[in-house]
């Protein structure tokens, strides 16, 4: 059985691939007493640890690439990985939405968004998508929220609010 302490998740943390990795995983571990995550990029990362997200979890362990710990299951949420830590070989890895090289080392590949159709994977996880559907359309609308994703590394809201 694999215990929870011993999963560590490796989200995509870089700036300008939006926070969305990073949230999946916090979802998936919501009910972990703690949460491991490998940071791969420290030096084009966004500002994580401040993040609104990660900032009052205290339920995260921050991972250091060479810490060495007996991990029993790595879950790779990265977009395009070249390769990990000498010290995370041999692990079982779950990919989730990877493209690059590392995805053939997978023991188990989930494609959760639709885009990815063409490559081979285990599954075709969509319905794992943590998401609130509306049922019934509002009867009027007295205010409205946009949003430009967890990191707006385009400065869309900005732009938006100046052309209001």
């Amino acid at each position: 059985m694999i215990h929870s302490e011993k999963i560590i998740f490796i989200p995509s943390l870089r700036k300008k691939n939006g926070t969305g990795h990073l949230k999946r995983c916090l979802d998936w571990a919501e009910n972990f007493e703690r949460i491991n995550i490998l940071v791969l990029n420290r030096d084009t990362a966004f500002d994580y640890r401040n993040h609104p997200l990660t900032r009052k979890n205290s339920r995260i362990q921050w991972v250091e690439g060479t810490q060495q710990e007996d991990w029993e299951l790595l879950i790779l949420d990265n977009r395009f990985t070249i390769e990990l830590p000498e010290s995370l070989s041999g692990i079982p890895l779950i990919a989730l939405d990877e493209t690059g090289p590392l995805r053939n080392r997978a023991s188990y590949v989930m494609d959760l968004l639709p885009g990815l159709k063409d490559l081979e994977n285990n599954r075709n996880g969509f319905p794992f998508l943590k998401r609130t559907v509306c049922t019934e359309p509002p009867g009027s609308l007295h205010r409205i929220l946009v949003s430009f994703g967890g990191e707006d590394s385009s400065d869309l809201a900005d732009i938006f609010a100046a052309a209001l």
